[in-house]
C-alpha cells in the first residue's frame, strides 16, 4: 500500500489550493498530491489537472521527498524588463510636462 500522508500534511496541502496568493500550477501540483492520497483514480486526476500518469507520480515522489517546497514554480523570478531605467525617466518626464496635444494627439474631449 502506498505511504498515506499524515494530518499535518493534508491540511498545508488544502491550505496551499485556498490560497489566493498561489498560482494555478502550485495549486493544481497540491491538488494531485491530495487526490492520490484519497485513491482516486489516475485517469481521473489526469482529466482535472491535466498532467500525465508520470507526471503525477514524479510530483507525489517529489512532495514526499521535499514537503511543500517540491510544489512550488522553478520559473519564478524578476520579469524581464521592456524598457531602460533610460527609457522610462524619459517618459515620465515627457508624460509630466506635455499635453498630448503637443505630442501630436488630437481629442474631442
Amino acid at each position: 500500500m502506498k505511504q498515506k500522508l499524515k494530518q499535518r500534511q493534508v491540511r498545508e496541502l488544502e491550505e496551499i489550493i485556498v490560497d489566493g496568493e498561489r498560482k494555478s500550477p502550485e495549486i493544481r501540483r497540491a491538488q494531485v498530491v491530495l487526490l492520490l492520497n484519497e485513491e482516486v483514480p489516475v485517469a481521473s486526476i489526469h482529466r482535472i489537472t491535466r498532467f500525465s500518469k508520470t507526471r503525477i507520480f514524479a510530483i507525489r515522489a517529489t512532495y514526499l521527498k521535499c514537503d511543500t517546497d517540491a510544489l512550488r514554480d522553478k520559473r519564478q523570478g524578476k520579469p524581464k524588463e521592456l524598457l531602460t531605467k533610460k527609457q522610462r525617466d524619459e517618459i515620465v518626464s515627457i508624460v509630466g510636462k506635455k499635453t498630448p496635444k503637443q505630442l501630436g494627439f488630437v481629442s474631442e474631449f
